[in-house]
């Protein structure tokens, strides 16, 4: 509420961290530990990455307050504290690895919005949105960064072409696509072309593996509601 009356917007910073109960019953794991948390894994080239923190370690304390996930309820309250902390500003964290108490440096990021809306690329027939690895963790694995196909109209240009949701953008007419605003730039330059000429060549990545598509933008799907 703070936040909101404050910014008009929640903001929740991000380290990278992903933490399972020290006695978790249901993946029957049980660490003879009273306190602290256990890192179950780590993103890379987050920040919890760069500082060091590694899945395995048990992290004990945060600037000055203590950590406890014994239990899977207790985990909410050890993500909200890491939330919670100011994005671009040191905190201190105190993790045991093995017997070793290790003092880290942990530098969180801001969180982005996880919004699904995309950008509507009209005469394809289809959004678009770039790929991010909060929202699409998925896609994130095959290309970090880059543009992928939110959604495609039902008749529509891109959906008779062969594309489908899901399908990362990689080129489209020989020119790498490495961010939104440059597909959009590609698009509104293949627009300008006379109906009857209006082809592209595309090529994705789906699963894993290239594709190479041949899109043919010229039919006018507008026109038949």
């Amino acid at each position: 509420m703070a936040q909101l009356t404050k910014k008009g917007r929640v903001v929740r910073s991000y380290s990278g961290l992903h933490f399972q109960p020290l006695k978790d019953f249901i993946r029957d794991t049980i660490l003879d530990y009273e306190t602290g948390v256990l890192v179950g894994s780590v993103d890379d080239g987050s920040p919890a990455a760069t500082a060091g923190i590694r899945a395995g370690d048990l992290i004990v304390r945060c600037n000055d307050e203590d950590i406890s996930g014994v239990y899977l309820e207790d985990l909410p309250a050890s993500r909200s504290t890491f939330a919670y902390l100011k994005c671009g500003e040191p905190a201190q964290i105190v993790v045991q690895r093995q017997e070793q108490l290790i003092p880290v440096t942990l530098i969180p990021a801001e969180k982005p919005a996880q919004t699904r809306e995309g950008v509507e690329l009209k005469d394809w027939n289809c959004t678009v949105q770039d790929i991010s690895q909060f929202r699409t963790p998925g896609l994130a694995y095959y290309k970090p960064h880059g543009v992928y196909i939110l959604g495609v109209k039902r008749p529509g240009n891109a959906r008779s072409s062969g594309l489908r949701g899901g399908d990362v953008i990689l080129s489209v007419d020989n020119q790498p696509v490495a961010s939104l605003s440059g597909l959009q730039e590609t698009y509104s330059i293949l627009s300008r072309l006379d109906r009857g000429k209006r082809t592209t060549f595309i090529e994705i990545l789906r699963q894993g593996y290239r594709h190479s598509i041949v899109l043919d933008f010229n039919r006018d799907h507008k026109s038949f509601k």
